[in-house]
C-alpha cells in the first residue's frame, strides 16, 4: 500500500514535468534556433519482497534537446559557402549593373568618337569636323573617368563591408565563450545534465558565426567549444575570445592584412575563407581588382595607339621624336613602396607596347646588388638593373635602396580614371599630317585607323574587341555566381529542412503528447487517491478492533 503510493506520486511528478517540458516545446514553437526537448524517464529500482522485487514507481532520467551534430555541422557548412557566393553574387552583380549600363554610354562613345575620326579624315581640312573629333574623345574620356569612379566607390564600400564582417565576428566569438562559461557551470550544477536552452543559443551563434566566415567548431570535456576558422585562425578558447582586427597591407594598401589577438599578444593570420567576409576578400582578390586593371589596360592601350598616331610629322623632319605631340594624357599607376622599406628608392613604370601587356600585378625587389620584376600571376622573374622590361612596361628605379626593399606595381589600376584630351588645338588637327606606309595622310586618318588596329593581345585583338572581352567577362562571373548561388539555396533549405524535421517543434505533436501526459497525470492522481481511501479503511478497521 506504501508502495502503491509512492508509485503514484512519482507517476504523478514524472507526468507533470513531462507536461512541463511539452508546454515548453509548445511556447517556443516559433523561435528561431529552438531544439525540443524530450523527457526520459526510466524505471525506480525494485524493492525485494521475499522472493519477488515490488516496483517502486519511475523517475525522469533527463530532459535532453533532440539534436544531431552531424545536422548542425552540416548546416552551418552549407550555410557558410550559401553566404560566401551570396556576396560574390551580389558585388559582381553591381559591377554588371554598371557595366550593362555604361556598356551603351561607353561604348557608343567609343563609336562616336571614331565616327568623328572617320568625317575628319574625308574633310581633313575642316575645322568644324576636328572641333566635333576633340568633343567626342573629352565625352569619351569623360565616360572612362566615371566608371573607374564607380568601381573606387565600390572599393571603399568593400573594406566598409569586410570591417563590419570582422566586427560581427568579434562579438559573436565573444557570445560563443560567454556561453561556453554558463554552459559548463550548468552541467556541474546538474550532475552532469547540460541545459538545453543554453546549448541552443550557443549553436544559433555559432550558425550566425558561420554565416560570416567559414568555422571548425571543436568540442571539449567540459562542454565548452573551442572555436577555430577552417584555415587554422582561432576565434574562440577556453582562455578566452579572439579579437580579430584588420588594417591595410603593407605591402598592397588596397588589401587587407588580418591580424589575431589571442589575449597573449598579436600575430598576423591567413585571410579567412567562406562565409561573407570569404566572399568579400574573394571579390575584392578576384573579381574587382581584375576588372579595374582591365580597364586600366583598355584606357592605356587606346590613349598609347592615339597618341603613336597623333604625329605631326614632316617629311623634310620624318622620324624626329621633337615632333611628336599627344592627344591624350593619361599615366600608368605608381609604384607602392613597401611600408617596411629601410631606403630612400623610388620606382616608376611607362608603357612600351600594350600588345603584350597583361593586367598582372608585378613585383619589384631589390636583393643589394641588383633588381627583380615578377608576375604575380605566375611568378615569372626579369633580372636586372635599376631599368627592366617586362610585358611592354619598363620599369625603372631610383634613389638609393636597401636590401629586400619592394615595390608593388599594379600598372593599369585607376589608369582609366587619369584618362583626359590634352590641350588639343582643333586648327592643328585639321592641318597635320601623319605617316602611312610612306604616304603621309591627313592625322585624323591615321587615328580613325585605330577602330580596326590590331592593338591587344600579341596584335590578335582589336579596341572594340577588347572592350567586348571585358563586358563578357564580367557578365559571365556574374552569372557563374547568380547559378551557383541558385544551386546553394536550394541545398541550404534543404539542409535547413532536415534540420528542422529532427529538431523542429510539431505542434500536432506535442499536442498529441499533451494529452497522453495529461491523462498519465490524472491515472497517477487516481493512484495516490485509491492508495489514500485504502489507508483509510485499513486504519478504520484497526480503530473498530
Amino acid at each position: 500500500m506504501g508502495n502503491a503510493l509512492l508509485n503514484g506520486l512519482s507517476g504523478l511528478l514524472a507526468a507533470e514535468r513531462a507536461i512541463a517540458t511539452t508546454s515548453h516545446n509548445i511556447a517556443n514553437a516559433n523561435t528561431e534556433g529552438y531544439s525540443r526537448q524530450s523527457v526520459t524517464n526510466v524505471s525506480r529500482p525494485g524493492e525485494q519482497r521475499g522472493a519477488y522485487f515490488e516496483g517502486t514507481g519511475v523517475r525522469t532520467a533527463s530532459i535532453q534537446r533532440v539534436h544531431d551534430n552531424l545536422v548542425e555541422s552540416r548546416l552551418q557548412t552549407v550555410s557558410s559557402e550559401y553566404h560566401r557566393i551570396e556576396s560574390l553574387s551580389q558585388l559582381t552583380g553591381r559591377i554588371n549593373t554598371l557595366f550593362v549600363e555604361e556598356n551603351t554610354g561607353l561604348n557608343a562613345a567609343q563609336v562616336d568618337f571614331f565616327n568623328a575620326l572617320e568625317d575628319a579624315a574625308n574633310n581633313p581640312h575642316a575645322q568644324a569636323t576636328a572641333e566635333h573629333v576633340i568633343a567626342t574623345a573629352e565625352t569619351m574620356a569623360s565616360r572612362m573617368n566615371f566608371v573607374e569612379g564607380q568601381l573606387k566607390t565600390l572599393q571603399a564600400d568593400l573594406t566598409f563591408s569586410i570591417k563590419s564582417d570582422v566586427a560581427a565576428i568579434n562579438e559573436l566569438s565573444a557570445g560563443i565563450y560567454a556561453l561556453n562559461q554558463q554552459i559548463a557551470a550548468g552541467s556541474t550544477n546538474q550532475s552532469g545534465n547540460p541545459p538545453s536552452d543554453l546549448l541552443d543559443q550557443r549553436d544559433s551563434l555559432l550558425n550566425e558565426l558561420s554565416s560570416y566566415v567559414s568555422i571548425r567548431p571543436l568540442p571539449r570535456n567540459d562542454m565548452g567549444i573551442d572555436v577555430a576558422t577552417t584555415n587554422g585562425v582561432p576565434l574562440v578558447t577556453i582562455a578566452g575570445p579572439a579579437t580579430l582586427s584588420v588594417a591595410n597591407d603593407s605591402a598592397d594598401p588596397e588589401r587587407m592584412s588580418f591580424i589575431i589577438n589571442t589575449g597573449v599578444g598579436s600575430r598576423p593570420v591567413s585571410e579567412p575563407t567562406g562565409g561573407s567576409l570569404g566572399g568579400l576578400l574573394e571579390f575584392n582578390r578576384d573579381v574587382l581588382d581584375q576588372t579595374r586593371s582591365e580597364l586600366g589596360q583598355l584606357a592605356a592601350g587606346l590613349a598609347f595607339a592615339v597618341n603613336d598616331a597623333y604625329e605631326e610629322i614632316d617629311p623634310a623632319t620624318a622620324g624626329d621624336p621633337t615632333t611628336r605631340t599627344e592627344f591624350f594624357d593619361q599615366s600608368l599607376s605608381i609604384p607602392v613602396g613597401n611600408a617596411a622599406n629601410q631606403g630612400t628608392a623610388n620606382a616608376t613604370v611607362s608603357l612600351l607596347d600594350p600588345s603584350v601587356t597583361t593586367t598582372s600585378p608585378y613585383l619589384m625587389t631589390y636583393d643589394g646588388s641588383g633588381y627583380t620584376v615578377t608576375r604575380l600571376s605566375d611568378n615569372i622573374q626579369v633580372t636586372g638593373g635599376a631599368n627592366i622590361v617586362m610585358d611592354g612596361i619598363s620599369f625603372t628605379a631610383s634613389g638609393a635602396a636597401v636590401a629586400g626593399d619592394s615595390f608593388l606595381i599594379k600598372p593599369f589600376a585607376g589608369v582609366a580614371e587619369t584618362i583626359k584630351v590634352k590641350d588639343v588645338n582643333p586648327v592643328d588637327l585639321a592641318t597635320m599630317v601623319g605617316a602611312t606606309a610612306q604616304q603621309y595622310l591627313p592625322v585624323s586618318q591615321s587615328m580613325a585607323d585605330i577602330r580596326d588596329s590590331l592593338i591587344f593581345n600579341a596584335g590578335e585583338v582589336t579596341l572594340s574587341e577588347q572592350y567586348a572581352a571585358m563586358v563578357a567577362g564580367v557578365g559571365s562571373a556574374t552569372r557563374s555566381a547568380e547559378v551557383q548561388l541558385q544551386s546553394m539555396a536550394s541545398i541550404l533549405e534543404s539542409t535547413q529542412s532536415s534540420h528542422d524535421q529532427m529538431s523542429g517543434v510539431s505542434l500536432d505533436e506535442e499536442a498529441a503528447n499533451l494529452i497522453k501526459y495529461q491523462q498519465a497525470y490524472e491515472a497517477s492522481a487516481r493512484v495516490m487517491v485509491a492508495s489514500g481511501t485504502m489507508f483509510d479503511t485499513l486504519i478504520a478497521a484497526m480503530n473498530r478492533a
